[in-house]
């Protein structure tokens, strides 16, 4: 950072922090698409085949996936 008598160089405290916020902002892009989130749960799923389960899920996590589709995963009671 560049200091004369007048203390730091405003433009650059002023590009870096630009650069940050740019930096966070891909950042939580990048990890919207790596990682799914979870939109709620439902209490029953239906739809595709499936093999059996291990027990009886107490409900369904809403994961939307990062192309858009939402899955129900089960979750149980500990």
């Amino acid at each position: 950072m560049a200091v004369d008598d007048n203390g730091p160089d405003l433009t650059i405290v002023v590009t870096t922090l630009l650069n940050l916020v740019n930096a966070v902002n891909n950042l939580n892009s990048t990890i919207s698409t790596v990682f799914p989130r979870t939109t709620g749960t439902a209490t029953s799923a239906t739809g595709g085949a499936a093999t059996a389960l291990p027990g009886l899920p107490v409900g369904y996590m809403n994961v939307t996936l990062p192309n858009g589709v939402v899955a129900l995963v089960p979750y149980y009671a500990t």
